[in-house]
């Protein structure tokens, strides 16, 4: 016997409901979380020292991008609006959107507290569909975006679309294979699907009473993330991993007393390039740029380039033993 099926069920959109109750979930972590990530720079321990690492390096690329003041700039998920902010006292003008309203509302007042109001305009959207027309932005900051994505490589796709030719884009992801996960099992990506399991097997059987975890963060490999900005038209420039804290065992955490001088130490050697290290924050970052007009510089696919490389020759990011110009394979 076959159900009957109306035109309700037959028009259902099982993806577009899933998308749209993880970005409810989402919404509401971010709504409940929203005076952390207010005072989040304020802040001093361990476990908030990744995020103003990010932040301070993505600052440092911008500069060294030497954009010109009237250059056009996108914080998409802004959050609290701190880079945004940091970004205007540099002389720029800031476009700030977020989805979630809490953000939005927090963004603006501390926009408007440090003096830039005038500097930054903040509004609601969803960088899965951006509002700009083509080729607008010369800068598009995604910082701690990628992990809540659910679909990262159509929102990629719409940062490559708005961007001018030659425009920059600095992107984040959690690592996966982040030295802090792979060392306590209770926090390894890898292992988080039988944690899921069994956790349910163990509610189910009424041994676990503790509702199961909302919104969570997806952790990407760095070739994932390089895979999607690459298949967005975006050509990765530079790229660096940060984040060595809080170290934990089976739950339990390293004292910051121990765990800031082992953190310091440790990105130290990460940003030297030692092995094992320099791809071992928690955090990855990287710069990319869309494809200019003119024909670039081609990166070697299998080539990294350096995390201190330098801005030079027209914003492009160089490392002569990793990047050749067309002069090389004539």
């Amino acid at each position: 016997m076959t159900a009957h099926m109306g035109p309700a069920s037959l028009h259902r959109d099982p993806v577009g409901e899933r998308q749209a109750e993880q970005r409810r979930v989402i919404e509401g972590h971010f709504e409940a979380a929203a005076r952390f990530w207010d005072e989040l720079y304020d802040r001093a321990d361990v476990a908030t020292w990744l995020f103003r690492e990010r932040q301070a390096r993505a600052l440092a690329w911008v500069d060294a991008l030497n954009l010109p003041r009237d250059a056009r700039i996108l914080d998409a998920g802004c959050g609290a609006g701190h880079a945004a902010i940091a970004l205007a006292r540099r002389g720029y003008h800031v476009d700030a959107i977020d989805p979630v309203a809490t953000m939005v509302e927090l963004a603006r007042r501390n926009a408007d507290e440090a003096g830039q109001g005038d500097a930054i305009e903040v509004r609601a959207g969803d960088i899965h569909a951006l509002e700009a027309e083509r080729d607008h932005y010369d800068l598009i900051l995604a910082l701690g975006v990628v992990p809540w994505l659910h679909s990262p490589g159509q929102a990629l796709a719409e940062v490559a679309r708005v961007l001018k030719p030659g425009g920059h884009a600095i992107v984040t992801c959690d690592n996966r294979r982040g030295l802090v996960y792979l060392i306590d099992p209770m926090r390894g990506a890898w292992l988080e699907p039988a944690r899921r399991t069994i956790s349910a097997v163990l509610r189910r059987a009424g041994l676990r009473r503790t509702p199961p975890h909302g919104a969570r963060a997806e952790f990407h490999r760095r070739r994932e993330l390089d895979a999607l900005l690459y298949q967005a038209g975006l050509a990765k420039l530079s790229w660096r991993t940060q984040g060595f804290g809080p170290f934990t065992l089976l739950g339990h955490k390293l004292p910051d007393s121990i765990g800031h001088p082992l953190q310091a130490q440790l990105q130290r050697l990460a940003d030297r390039g030692i092995p094992g290290l320099r791809a071992g924050g928690s955090g990855y970052m990287v710069l990319a740029q869309r494809a200019a007009i003119d024909p670039a510089p081609e990166i070697h696919r299998r080539a990294d380039v350096s995390a201190g490389a330098s801005v030079v020759a027209g914003t492009r990011i160089w490392n002569d033993a990793q990047v050749r110009g067309r002069s090389d394979r004539r």
